[in-house]
């Protein structure tokens, strides 16, 4: 689980749209990553509103957990990777025009 939490708090970083803060009390939003499965494997993020603990949004992405460690290694880096641009398509939407 450590590894889940890692690699998507520092694409998250890395991305550069928000400033990750310490408490949830300090958060406009909250994200919640998890990580379940057996003979496959989904991520499942939820965006919460930190003030009503209410689900705003939920993505999922699946991937195999078959296969040697690197193949396996590959499909969570991917499954990461597919959850932040979820991520980002959903916040960024249509553009909006100038007026």
């Amino acid at each position: 689980m450590d590894r889940t939490y890692n690699e998507f708090y520092a694409a998250v970083k890395n991305w550069g749209r928000y400033e990750l803060v310490q408490t949830p009390a300090d958060a406009d939003i909250v994200f919640e990553i998890s990580l379940a499965g057996a003979s496959s494997y989904s991520f499942r993020l939820r965006l919460l509103d930190p003030k009503t603990d209410i689900v705003l949004w939920t993505v999922a992405e699946g991937f195999p957990s078959a296969g040697l460690k690197r193949t396996r290694d590959k499909e969570f880096d991917g499954g990461i990777d597919s959850v932040v641009n979820d991520l980002k398509a959903l916040v960024s939407g249509p553009p909006v025009a100038a007026r």
